[in-house]
Parts: structure tokens; C-alpha cells; sequence
């Protein structure tokens, strides 16, 4: 008997310790849509019984037969309510699942486009599942993949789906009517063809970890090539090698056999496999002869709207290895991505024409500072933040003047060292001091550095023993981190912290801001040099600031004084003497009025004159 809806309810509830009084069933769901909570907010789940077909063959979220009204109608009730929305799927009696959960972390635009697809002339097709890949054994207790049609699955043991729950933030409300999770969070989706994509950006903005993000991570599907001066078409594509056989009798014989290169290898694979995506990857592209390494093979790249190159051409070696058949036109099929990487900085190495590079796909990969998973790790016992250093290295690249090689393409990347680097002052002296004393500011010592410093020798010794004071300008570099900003000295036009923000956060900042406002029109809002975050202040206050207000990618986040009376909303942060306000409160429109009193307590706490400030 097959797993059914029923069953994979009871023991979803089981697994998260919840009795069917515990939960409210959405109406219309035949009770696969309910309402729980999680760490206090209700949150909303459909539930699904994996499908297994015999020996595995086939593991699937049978989104196209199983309950697709009765999901699309919890997904509303999650819009309509704004709540939290989790499609879990779950079957006990396979071992390969059993003590696991699978979230589904899609919306309910990209399964329906799945799910209920138009066929060609006019008809329609049944569509298809979200499948699961057969070899996806889960062992971890989170693990997260992406499936060949562009769906993030995670699994999670049941131990630890409350967590899972509680911390992962997937508000549907917040979509665009035609956004899908798979396009935001995979450049992958169900209706796309392989493309030719050329990331680009500051040394050590994140490119590499963008396609393994983005794109792909499992190394079956890909092959990687970097380019550099000594890379040539042979190493590229493939070439014919001699071998040397032994005979029996001794004697030796010299054979010529085609040895593919990674084009080649991937080539094949895509061939033999349309149903998944395949990547060739090369990075650093633009530091070897790009035209020359790609020779024949650059008129493939022209592709239609298929995905498919629009012109073949003939090479009987790779003909042969490809299809078997020597006399046949090589294309590049539309399930074969070729994804480059090229530093912005290193744009003179070789020259890329307009030729070549008009027939990719140009990415400009954002140097998210802020992102930087180890972005608060002090740089070598000076106090100050990486991320601190970094944007206001880079604030100093573009200050200064243009005339020369310094310029934005010189700025520091996230990841331009390894957090390991930033505990050592002699790594970190040869490659960032190095970089800044050679690239970014090689005409421009005297305006940077101190001038005691005429060599890079004296400069790196200079920094082990003085830190940032090596800089003209030390106090730039300040060290007072606030919760999940910091202080700088310098303010700049709190417009430009706001630019690129998404829209519903820039609507949450000005709503917020038009409040506080009402009540201390005084109110001067500005940002910080590095644009880190916002600061409400007033001349009026003992303080820099009566607020900070922090814009993360999917919410708003207040820092304030700490309030003289408990309060149900916010949290009390630990005092160590380094940040401004010690009060965090995550912003939530249901609660503006709470935090704007929080706010204006904040700053009457702060007023000058006042005896208990």
C-alpha cells in the first residue's frame, strides 16, 4: 500500500511532538495544511508523503497529482496572513528518509510552472514532479541540494526540524507576483537554457562561491579550467598524444589517440545526459588568450533561443570522441552552461574584444561586504573589523584621484584573504598591504601611508609593530562595533545606504523614520562613509546617535538606548563596553507604535541636560 497524505500527516506531527489539538487545520486542505508555531510566531505547513518508486528508481514531491489545490490554497492562507510558509515532505517506511524531514523551499509560481506546463501546439502536457535525485542520500542532520530543474530540497533530521523552523525565513508575502524562489536564490529555473555567463568583479568579491551557489557544486556535472599565459587549445579542447603499446613479442608499437580536454569531457557528458545540467567553469579567464584558447570553437558560441549554438563546425577528433561519428557538426547542446570569472582589476592582462565578449552574458557579481560570513573578525589585534577595513580601504580607492591606477576596479573583494589571514600580520601584510602598496595605491604612497614608509618592507615591519597607524589617516579605521554595525567617523547622504535596498525595507526605513519624526522633528538621519547603516541623530543629544537602523537582505533591525521599563518586543544586548546602544529590536509593522516609543525613549534618554543620561 502506498504512503499516503494521511499517514505522512500523522507522522509529521509525531516528529514535531504535536498532537492534532496542538494545531489549527486550514480549511480545505484535507488536513495537509495547518497552522503551528514556532518560537512564538505561527507559522503555516503543507505536508507531503514522498514518493518512492521500486529500488529507488524514481523519489519525487508529487506535486503534479497530490494535493496541488489544496497546497496553492495553504500558500494563499500564508500570504493572505503573512506567516512563515513550509512545504515538508516525509515517508517513514523508506529507509533512505526515515528520521528525515524535506523542506521544499519553492514557491508556489515556480512548482505550478512544474507542475502544469503548456505543451506545443496548443495542447497541454501533464507536466512533471519535483524530483528528487536518486543518488541523495541524506546523512547530515541539515543538508541542502539543488535539483536539476532548479529546486532547493533540504533535509533535515527530525532532531532538529524545530530549528529549522524557527531560524529559516520563508515569508511568501514578500514575493513579487511573478517571482519564484528558484529564480531568486538559483540562476537556474525550470524554463531557462544553458547560457554562456561571464561573472566579473573586484578581486575576491565572491565569483567562484557565486557559481557553486548559484549555479552548481557537484563535481559530475562539471569540469573547471583556468586560464593563464602558457594555456593553450590543445590543453582547452584536446590534442593527439602518441602512446607507445608493448607487443607480445617485445616489440613496440607507436599508436596516436585523442586525449580530450575539459570542453571536450563536458561536451560528451552534456550529450549523453539531457536530462540534467552540465557546467564548464573557467576561471581567470581574461589572464590567458582567450580567443586563442577557444580558436575553433569560439564560433559555438553563438547560441539561439534554444540554447543550442546556432552554427556548428567540423572537427573530426572531437566529432569521433563527442558522437561516434567523425563526420558530424559539433554544437554545444542547451543543457551545457560555460560560466568564466574575471577580475575587473586584471582587465589589461589580455585584452578581451568586443567580439569575444558580446557573445556572453555579463554578470556583475556585487562586492557584498557586509555578506562576509567572517566580516566582524578583527584584523590582527587592531581592533577593527574586517568588513570595517575593507569598505573603508575601498571608500579611499575611490576618493582618490582617478589619474592614476587607483580606481574602483582596485577595491578589496569579501573574501580578498581567508579569515585565517586576518589573525597573521605577516600573511595579511604580503597580501593586502602588498596589493594596496603595488596596485591600488602604487602612485599614490605619500597621500595613503605615513611617509616614514618608502619601501614595502619598511610598511609591512611598520604594521606588526604599529598596526593602522601605518595609514596617513588611522582614525578612519574606527573600533566601535554596535550590534550588527559600526561607527565611522565620516557621514555621507543616508540616500545612498538606501540605494539598491529592496523596495518593501526602503518602505518599512521611510515609514518608520516619518514616526519617530511626529514626535522629535528634530531628527536628522544620515549614514556612515562605509555606508554600513543608518543613524538617527539630533544636536539636541550626549550621543552620536539615539538610533541605528541596519537594513539586512530580508529585514530591518533597530539599535537604541535600553528602555527604563521591560518591554514585550526587543532584546537587551550584552554590555561590553564597545557598541552604542545595547537594545535590539527587529522591526515588524504590526508593532511600529511600540518601537517608536522605544525610539523616542531612546533619544529623551539621551537629551542634553537631562540628569539621567
Amino acid at each position: 500500500m502506498a504512503y499516503s497524505y494521511r499517514k505522512a500527516t500523522e507522522d509529521l506531527l509525531d516528529y514535531l511532538e504535536l498532537k492534532k489539538e496542538d494545531v489549527k487545520i486550514i480549511d480545505n486542505t484535507n488536513g495537509r495544511g495547518f497552522v503551528c508555531k514556532a518560537n512564538g510566531e505561527d507559522i503555516v505547513i503543507f505536508v507531503y508523503p514522498i514518493s518512492c518508486k521500486e529500488n529507488n528508481r524514481q523519489n519525487f514531491f508529487d506535486t503534479r497529482d497530490s494535493g496541488a489545490a489544496e497546497r496553492k490554497v495553504t500558500w494563499n492562507y500564508a500570504c493572505e496572513n503573512k506567516m512563515k510558509y513550509f512545504c515538508l515532505g516525509i515517508n517513514t517506511e523508506q529507509e533512505r528518509y526515515r528520521n528525515y524531514v524535506l523542506s521544499l523551499e519553492s514557491s508556489e509560481d515556480s512548482i505550478s510552472r512544474v507542475s502544469y506546463r503548456k505543451a506545443e501546439f496548443s495542447t497541454t502536457s501533464t507536466g512533471t514532479q519535483v524530483n528528487i535525485p536518486n543518488d541523495f542520500i541524506p546523512s547530515r542532520k541539515v543538508e541542502r541540494i539543488l535539483t536539476p530543474k532548479g529546486f532547493y530540497i533540504v533535509a533535515i533530521k527530525k532532531d532538529f526540524i524545530w530549528d529549522y523552523l524557527e531560524l529559516f525565513d520563508n515569508r511568501p508575502y514578500l514575493f513579487n507576483a511573478d517571482d519564484s524562489y528558484n529564480v531568486e536564490d538559483s540562476e537556474l529555473s525550470d524554463e531557462k537554457t544553458a547560457e554562456n555567463i561571464l561573472l566579473y568583479g573586484v578581486p575576491g568579491c565572491g565569483k567562484s562561491h557565486e557559481i557553486k551557489d548559484k549555479y552548481c557544486n557537484d563535481d559530475r556535472f562539471m569540469e573547471r579550467a583556468v586560464f593563464h599565459p602558457d594555456y593553450t587549445y590543445s590543453d582547452f579542447v584536446g590534442q593527439i598524444l602518441p602512446k607507445v603499446n608493448t607487443e607480445a613479442d617485445g616489440s613496440r608499437k607507436i599508436t596516436y589517440l585523442f586525449e580530450p580536454g575539459p570542453f571536450t569531457r563536458i561536451l560528451k557528458e552534456a550529450e549523453e545526459d539531457k536530462e540534467h545540467f552540465y557546467f564548464l567553469v573557467v576561471e581567470e579567464i581574461n589572464r590567458g588568450n582567450a580567443p586563442a584558447i577557444f580558436g575553433d570553437i569560439f564560433q559555438l558560441l553563438d547560441r539561439d533561443d534554444n540554447g543550442e549554438s546556432e552554427y556548428g563546425i567540423s572537427n573530426e577528433a572531437i566529432a569521433e570522441y563527442v558522437y561516434g561519428d567523425k563526420t558530424k557538426k559539433i554544437t554545444i547542446p542547451s543543457n551545457l552552461y560555460i560560466l568564466a570569472t574575471m577580475n575587473t582589476s586584471d582587465q589589461n592582462v589580455f585584452t578581451l574584444d568586443t567580439a569575444f565578449k558580446r557573445r556572453w552574458s555579463m554578470k556583475r557579481i556585487e562586492n557584498n561586504i557586509d555578506g562576509c560570513k567572517y566580516g566582524t573578525h578583527k584584523v590582527c589585534n587592531t581592533g577593527v573589523e574586517w568588513r570595517v577595513f575593507a569598505k573603508t580601504v575601498n571608500d579611499l580607492i575611490i576618493d582618490i584621484s582617478t589619474e592614476n591606477l587607483s580606481n574602483e576596479d582596485n577595491r578589496l573583494g569579501a573574501y580578498f584573504v581567508k579569515e585565517s589571514e586576518l589573525d597573521d600580520a605577516d600573511k595579511f601584510g604580503e597580501k593586502v598591504l602588498m596589493y594596496l602598496w603595488n596596485d591600488a595605491f602604487k602612485y599614490d604612497h605619500d597621500k595613503v601611508f605615513k611617509a616614514k614608509y618608502h619601501t614595502l618592507d619598511e610598511l609591512i615591519d611598520g604594521f606588526k609593530t604599529d598596526g593602522l597607524n601605518v595609514f596617513e589617516k588611522a582614525d578612519l579605521f574606527v573600533k566601535t562595533p554596535i550590534g550588527d554595525a559600526v561607527i565611522e567617523g565620516r557621514q555621507v547622504d543616508v540616500d545612498r545606504y538606501l540605494e539598491g535596498k529592496k523596495d518593501y525595507l526602503i518602505a518599512y526605513y521611510k515609514g518608520l523614520l516619518e514616526a519617530v519624526k511626529s514626535r522629535v522633528p528634530e531628527t536628522k538621519d544620515t549614514s556612515t562613509g562605509s555606508l554600513q547603516y543608518a543613524a538617527w541623530r539630533s544636536d539636541n543629544i550626549s550621543k552620536s546617535s539615539f538610533a541605528d537602523v541596519y537594513l539586512q537582505s530580508d529585514k530591518m533591525v533597530v539599535f537604541t538606548e535600553i528602555p527604563k521599563k521591560p518591554k514585550s518586543i526587543g532584546e537587551e544586548l550584552e554590555n561590553d563596553g564597545h557598541k552604542n546602544h545595547y537594545y535590539r529590536i527587529e522591526y515588524s509593522e504590526d508593532m511600529i507604535s511600540e518601537i517608536v516609543e522605544i525610539i523616542v525613549e531612546s533619544y529623551e534618554q539621551l537629551k542634553k541636560g537631562d540628569a539621567n543620561a
